[in-house]
């Protein structure tokens, strides 16, 4: 019901982080926005006015709102108010020509993003539209382009989300190599990118190839991101044997880098290559150790020990039936620092029966270790363990070697680790720092200590925390959660016969596909000669060509 003219919407707006958010007026000549918002003014309740650029309508119709083009967190989130709706008169000539100079824009910027199958019926609108706006009938002109347009918007969205997420992060990835340590890293990232380019500049390629392809270049983008990581290593190590890393190189990245640029893979298959180089590098960092003496502080050895990420990296979590797992904070004896993590599951009634918080350590010296961790409970039968050997495959048998210290039940108060520290206020009259005992304001949270002694003797140790009756071969856990954090690891004493280290047992290497004949730079494109000095591919092998 509005009067035919020009128009522009305004409204005020607050936000806690940019992401692009804006004001927008459609009518069905076109759209136009505002500028973003720059102002994040949540804290301090500053408001932003955005003002759209003026819009024409021809048929009594508008639609207004605001939007915001990311996601996630505080970024794109936005509160609203305030609407006001400018009309600046009936439109003039040269309004009716900016708006199809707009729609045009629109339109041309559209085909040229969009995947060739899905941009045929937009060029077909601007080429129908065209000669209606040199006729000066800019309305119909807008009337025959924008229906097209319109129609193709969310997959425009989507094709720009697309280039702006894992494809453009390969690209980014590979331009932040050094080619002379990183040359397995820029094949794969070489072979992605042109693979993916070649499916999306095909004459038939169309938004539904998007998402599946997406997820392979996230699968290549994981696996390079490491791969990365582990050349570096390589290059830089010191104190493992060269045999090792000739194992790592030619045995694990070699072929695996083959079969990844031999055709596109799924995520799963380069997961599954990502988590035996992983498990390859482990044992490679692992033979530093050997030769560590007695007596020294090792808890480098342990990946984070400290509990420093929610997601517990470098532990492994067997979940069972716990609500909350693998961390939390919040509770920790030394609360000075709310932030501080440490792992803990719960579950409100049943318990966290069959959870299983461990990580495996490879390459340690044989002889005596001792481990300490903090914990904490409110029931009875939850352990920490060490152990020489890994799980046994049904989970129903274990080591009788592996060492137990049941976790002592405080609940959530008082503690010994909390009990300590009231001692020591008292020994020293108060005089002092005593940061635990700022824990609940003077209660403690229930954090003990557990001390274990383990002997080494095939260079592997397991440690970790479990409720498992099948593994603890003790009574049903009688409790609801656990916590643990702060894992220490000693050498107490060096065994002096050392058995034999093969740290690299049970990695499989990779099926290879055929090897391709011919000479290859380093982004998979064939070429007859070699041009400048640098590394190729010569027949499936790399090689550093000096010209």
């Amino acid at each position: 019901g509005l009067p035919n003219g020009v128009y522009s919407v305004s409204a005020r707006a607050i936000t806690q982080g940019l992401g692009q958010q804006h004001a927008y007026a459609t009518s069905s000549v076109g759209t136009v926005v505002s500028e973003d918002m720059t102002i994040v003014g949540w804290d301090s309740y500053e408001w932003e006015t955005l003002t759209t650029a003026k819009v024409v309508v021809i048929d009594g119709k508008l639609r207004i709102g605001f939007a915001s083009v990311s996601a996630g967190d505080v970024n794109g989130w936005y509160q609203v108010t305030d609407f006001q709706l400018k009309y600046y008169g009936e439109a003039s000539e040269d309004d009716l020509k900016a708006a199809w100079e707009t729609s045009l824009e629109r339109a041309e910027e559209m085909a040229n993003l969009l995947l060739k199958g899905d941009s045929k019926d937009v060029l077909a609108a601007i080429d129908a539209a065209k000669p209606l706006a040199a006729e000066g009938k800019y309305v119909d002109a807008c009337q025959a382009l924008n229906p097209s347009v319109a129609a193709c918007d969310s997959v425009f969205n989507a094709v720009q989300k697309f280039y702006d997420g894992n494809f453009q992060a390969i690209q980014d990835l590979a331009a932040s190599l050094d080619y002379a340590v990183n040359g397995a890293s820029a094949q794969v990232l070489g072979f992605a990118s042109i693979t993916a380019g070649q499916l999306l500049a095909a004459e038939d390629a169309t938004h539904t190839i998007l998402d599946p392809l997406n997820e392979k270049l996230g699968g290549y983008l994981a696996y390079a991101t490491y791969l990365v990581e582990a050349e570096n290593t390589l290059a830089t190590i010191k104190g493992v044997k060269d045999e090792h890393k000739t194992f790592v190189k030619d045995e694990v990245i070699t072929p695996q880098v083959a079969d990844l640029v031999a055709q596109l893979r799924t995520a799963d298959d380069c997961n599954d290559l990502l988590a035996k180089l992983q498990k390859a590098m482990k044992a490679l960092e692992g033979t530093t150790y050997v030769n560590l003496p007695a007596g020294d502080l090792t808890e480098d050895l342990v990946t984070n020990p400290t509990i420093d990420d929610s997601n517990a990296t470098g532990w492994t979590v067997v979940k069972g039936d716990a609500k909350n797992a693998p961390t939390n904070s919040g509770e920790h004896y030394d609360s000075r620092t709310p932030s501080n993590r440490y792992l803990d599951a719960w579950h409100p009634s049943s318990g966290v029966n069959n959870i299983t918080m461990y990580q495996e350590i490879v390459g340690l010296p044989d002889g005596t270790y001792q481990l300490t961790v903090a914990t904490r409970t409110d029931g009875d039968n939850v352990y920490v363990f060490a152990s020489p050997e890994a799980l046994a495959a049904d989970t129903a048998k274990w080591t009788a070697a592996t060492q137990w210290d049941m976790v002592k039940n405080y609940g959530a108060f008082g503690g010994e680790i909390f009990a300590a520290d009231t001692l020591l206020w008292h020994e020293l009259d108060g005089v002092g720092e005593f940061p635990y005992m700022q824990a609940r304001n003077g209660e403690g949270y229930g954090w003990s200590y557990n001390t274990i002694d383990v002997q080494v003797t095939n260079h592997y140790l397991m440690i970790g925390i479990t409720a498992n009756k099948l593994l603890t071969g003790q009574a049903q856990f009688t409790g609801t959660w656990l916590g643990a954090d702060d894992w220490k690891l000693v050498l107490v004493e060096k065994a002096a016969v050392q058995s034999e280290l093969n740290p690299f047992d049970g990695i499989e290497n990779v099926e290879v596909a055929p090897v391709k004949m011919g000479t290859y730079d380093l982004f998979g494109r064939r070429i007859d000669t070699p041009t400048a000095t640098g590394i190729y591919i010569v027949n499936g092998k790399k090689v550093f060509i000096k010209k």
